[in-house]
């Protein structure tokens, strides 16, 4: 955040996984208002956008988008604002945006990525990745990288283990008292 005529400069978002549903339409990215400057660049690269709305990205051009997945489940066309210029669709898009996906990531209700999923393997590699991914499995090297927050298993040891410690199963009784969701 800036105020006062600040600028940023090596913003770098990466590996995350956005579950985007407000109470109104507006992007799960928004950087409009965002100044950008120095020598270092501005990046947005491997993240899934998984949002409830069509509008996706609102941003002016200081800021790259690299490798990222995104999806609208709904009925009409996700819509994108880059550097002033407005797409609907992603063909409209596809000159800016030729490494973006715009496909179902295949996503469990922990957004983990399920088998066939295009987030799998498909990433931009990145510099210092860390050495995990959100649940804490490790981040193997050599291995290529996945698209969002949570990794595909490299072992049946690992798909089997509980990759989401002290959460066994989830109960939602916002609307029926018998709604049981389990992993």
């Amino acid at each position: 955040m800036t105020w006062d005529g600040g600028l940023l400069d090596g913003v770098f978002i990466h590996n995350n996984t956005f579950f985007w549903n407000p109470p109104v339409e507006a992007p799960p990215v928004k950087m409009t208002e965002t100044e950008f400057g120095g020598s270092r660049s501005n990046s947005v690269i491997n993240n899934v956008i998984y949002s409830t709305v069509p509008s996706m990205i609102h941003s002016g051009a200081g800021i790259k988008f690299q490798h990222n997945l995104y999806w609208y489940p709904g009925d009409s066309l996700p819509k994108w604002s880059y550097g002033g210029r407005e797409h609907v669709g992603l063909t409209s898009d596809r000159a800016a945006a030729k490494d973006e996906l715009f496909i179902e990531p295949k996503l469990d209700w922990l957004l983990r990525p399920l088998a066939g999923s295009q987030a799998i393997g498909r990433g931009l590699r990145v510099p210092d990745p860390g050495s995990q991914d959100a649940f804490g499995a490790p981040l193997l090297p050599g291995k290529p990288p996945d698209i969002g927050a949570i990794h595909w298993p490299t072992s049946v040891a690992e798909a089997t283990r509980n990759r989401s410690p002290g959460v066994s199963s989830v109960t939602f009784r916002a609307q029926s008292p018998n709604l049981r969701f389990a992993p």
